[in-house]
């Protein structure tokens, strides 16, 4: 379980199980619109990050030089019903290609929310559920020399 504690100017300490594994820099979240952070009775406010992603995320708020704090996918996934119906075909190179008119629906595994809990989905999710104050995307991601996505700076709504 992770649990993020609040450190002020924007800082988060990152906990897994309880062990400190890294900060957090989250003033680019606008957090007028959540509702998920309280006062505890040591004056902290702790919350909950729940990957409902298949992918691990790596949060680098200063870039790929900087602290990174993963979170490990929760073994939930989130994800959008989808009603697909081939409307033709087009042919590649003497292969025929199905296309599809695609529409997504119902959201599915998200769960409720919680108590000092954010979920982290994909776009797609969080374009389904826009009223939720919980749901969170990766953001402004962080990419390796050779282009491939290693993590994100920051964390955003849709």
């Amino acid at each position: 379980m992770y649990t993020a504690v609040y450190y002020g100017g924007g800082l988060y300490r990152i906990f897994r199980d309880g062990q400190p594994i890294g900060m957090l820099d989250v003033r680019s979240i606008d957090w007028s619109k959540v509702t998920i952070v309280k006062e505890t009775e040591k004056g902290e406010n702790r919350m909950q990050i729940v990957n409902l992603t298949p992918h691990t995320i790596n949060l680098m708020p200063a870039g790929p030089t900087g602290p990174v704090v993963t979170i490990p996918p929760s073994g939930q996934v989130a994800r959008c019903t989808v009603d697909r119906v081939q409307v033709g075909t087009v042919t590649v190179d003497g292969i025929s290609v199905p296309v599809n008119q695609t529409r997504f629906g119902e959201v599915d595994n998200l769960p409720e929310p919680q108590p000092d809990t954010i979920y982290i989905v994909s776009a797609l999710v969080a374009q389904a559920a826009p009223d939720r104050s919980d749901v969170f995307v990766v953001d402004d991601t962080v990419r390796d020399d050779q282009g491939r996505i290693i993590g994100c700076r920051a964390l955003a709504h849709v």
